[in-house]
């Protein structure tokens, strides 16, 4: 009987490369470098005589992301051994070179590189792969008509699994004494003195000059002190070619991503103003003999559809595309976030009168435009597919599942990648059915709710489940990713259903209580999504009174068990209440009359005389929502949709 050997290798680990990061750079570029070690171990094994069974090789060269695995198939008188030993070498020299010419980069002289000493012992001790890089592997022979789901798939994620589990990382006999890292909160700060011996007002002078001297003012904040492993995420796009970006967008410049397009899409009527408030800037600046600039503009997608073919011959419309969102915000525009861009000037010698000129110029752009400031929140979208490994494990041939996973591939380029673009955000990776995401606050269920509907035709009818969190603009990177896949998981777990995937959501506002909440995609035949943005432009447009949100607790305490009422506000003050730990007493009937009362109450009489009665259709689909599920707790879920769309119609404002 002739047989198959089937392996399957993993690279990480995925915290350390990607979640760990204070930028967006370091997220983009943590994505970058994982995508490539991966591709880097597929072509070894290529190479070495191994037939890949997924991903598809090319999928990253036409613009798609792979994931942090490949399986493969041994290839004639082919050694899955050899074939895991060829990859693992080839991704630790990878890793090794990324790092070496970032090293190059920190250390050569100005203007090519930063001229910065190092300690090498430090250096080398942070950057050996050994110490941080997972390789994970798994192999399985089996008889040549054995069924891949069963027989192949799922014994390799069994073992890879296990290996996981049972791997210790190992650690340098040396430690990581001394200050640590502002990233990753481990591994010791690099600088020129003897590893664990350096003041910290030198260790603050060190990474002053290495601000002073680095060509992208963004890329690092006074204060930031990096490790080497940090570095060369932060620094890799420099000395690297092939990871080469001037700079992914900043949280500032996604949240404003929807004003900027609207300045470019009134640009004659705006230019003026726009050219009066850089001078402004540039006066400011030039106080301090630097400019507010990067070397090269910043073109989302999105804005490709509104820029005319010779834009770049107009100079104001490049200097305004130059800037990074910060700048259009009044609050940036305070001594204190000016002086650490400027660098070298203490906030209290920064000229007010300056700045306050900016600021007139800067509030008479947003009156020209006759917009106001841009929301200063945006959110982070995580998207998985239910249930794939399910799926993947039903699969009789490889080639089966070579082409549901290329059609994954496909989606993710072809629907994924254009409707984050679309909505004015950027993708950090998408993998098929896997997808992260910064988008503003104003476009990010635009998206959600496209790709959803599309994702089932591309993935046999399964569905995809989505967390969202919305964050304001300075809330910390690693906290915002966190909280969008804590959302996800929240929507599997809790909401997802055996029919129908789900989202859920996490508001984390500058003040104030955190809200979060979530839904299956239908409920009663409803689109959820449909209804949440239906009740926020109805906000917006005041047809129905922010004060409706306020209102529903009314509702929700009367379906409370009246027997214990001080028991009931506990589970509400614990933020429990949403999850259904209460007993409900009133019927259907009455809860839906209660509510039609409280609804009719915040409507404006306009909104109810409109032809094809939107107020009408929009109660009855909260009131089919909140009774889709038993005892009428869907109606929980219809005060956090509620909440959603008037801290969305705000814009995040009070």
């Amino acid at each position: 009987m002739v047989s198959n050997t089937y392996g399957i290798i993993t690279v990480g680990p995925v915290q350390t490369l990607i979640a760990q990061a204070r930028r967006t750079q370091d997220l983009w570029v943590g994505s970058q470098l994982l995508q490539r070690l991966i591709g880097t171990g597929v072509e070894a094994a290529q190479e070495a005589g191994a037939e890949i069974v997924t991903p598809d090789p090319t999928a990253s060269a036409q613009g798609g992301s792979i994931p942090n695995r490949f399986l493969f198939r041994c290839g004639v008188d082919t050694s899955a051994e050899t074939i895991i030993d060829r990859a693992r070498e080839a991704v630790f020299t990878a890793w090794r070179t990324y790092a070496e010419n970032t090293h190059i980069y920190f250390t050569n002289p100005r203007p090519n590189g930063l001229e910065m000493a190092i300690n090498g012992e430090i250096w080398k001790r942070q950057i050996d792969p050994q110490y941080w890089l997972e390789f994970y592997s798994a192999v399985t022979t089996v008889e040549d008509n054995a069924h891949f789901g069963e027989g192949v798939f799922t014994p390799l994620m069994q073992q890879i699994g296990a290996s996981k589990l049972v791997r210790v990382m190992p650690q340098h006999p040396d430690g990581e004494p001394g200050y640590k890292c502002s990233v990753t909160g481990e591994h010791e700060v690099l600088h020129n003195e003897p590893s664990g011996e350096i003041y910290l007002s030198d260790l603050r002078t060190y990474w002053g000059i290495v601000r002073e001297r680095q060509r992208n003012s963004a890329l690092l904040s006074e204060g930031e002190r990096l490790s080497a492993f940090s570095i060369v995420k932060r620094f890799g796009h420099e000395a690297n070619q092939e990871l080469h970006i001037e700079r992914f967008p900043s949280t500032s410049s996604i949240a404003s991503a929807t004003t900027r397009h609207q300045f470019i899409q009134n640009w004659q009527a705006v230019r003026p103003a726009v050219s009066s408030y850089l001078t402004a800037l540039e006066t400011l600046y030039n106080r301090y003999k630097t400019n507010p600039y990067f070397a090269q503009p910043e073109i989302l997608p999105a804005y490709q559809g509104v820029l005319s073919t010779n834009w770049r011959q107009d100079d104001v419309l490049m200097r305004l595309l130059k800037l990074d969102g910060d700048f259009l915000y009044l609050d940036h525009l305070q001594p204190r976030p000016l002086a650490e861009h400027i660098g070298g000037v203490q906030h209290r010698d920064i000229d007010r009168r300056l700045i306050e000129n900016a600021r007139v110029a800067l509030k008479g752009l947003y009156q020209a435009a006759g917009i106001t400031e841009p929301s200063s929140y945006y959110a982070v979208m995580a998207m998985d597919g239910d249930r794939m490994r399910e799926a993947a494990e039903k699969f009789e041939t490889a080639e089966e599942y070579r082409d549901f996973s290329g059609g994954l591939t496909q989606f993710a380029r072809n629907k994924m990648l254009p409707e984050v673009e679309k909505a004015f955000g950027r993708v950090v990776y998408a993998g098929g059915d896997d997808l992260l995401a910064l988008l503003p606050l104003s476009s990010v269920f635009t998206a959600v709710e496209a790709i959803r509907q599309a994702f089932p035709k591309a993935a046999n009818h399964h569905s995809i489940s989505t967390g969202v969190a919305i964050v304001h603009r300075t809330h910390p990177l690693q906290a915002a990713v966190r909280a969008a896949k804590r959302a996800e998981h929240e929507a599997k777990e809790h909401y997802r259903t055996n029919e129908s995937g789900a989202f859920a959501f996490e508001v984390l506002r500058r003040s104030g209580e955190p809200q979060s909440g979530g839904s299956t995609w239908v409920r009663s035949g409803i689109s959820v999504v449909d209804t949440l943005t239906a009740m926020r432009d109805a906000m917006v447009a005041q047809h129905i009174a922010h004060g409706l949100a306020s209102d529903l607790p009314e509702l929700l305490y009367s379906m409370v068990s009246n027997n214990d009422p001080l028991y009931a506000r506990q589970l509400e003050r614990e933020d429990r209440l949403t999850m259904r730990y209460t007993h409900v007493e009133i019927p259907s009937q009455l809860r839906q009359l209660t509510f039609q009362r409280l609804f009719e109450r915040r409507c404006s009489d306009q909104y109810k005389k409109m032809n094809d009665n939107p107020a009408d259709s929009l109660r009855t689909h909260l009131e089919r929502i909140g009774e889709s599920l038993t005892n009428g707790h869907g109606w929980f879920d219809v005060q956090a949709l509620v909440y959603l769309a008037r801290f969305l119609s705000q814009e995040g404002g009070t």
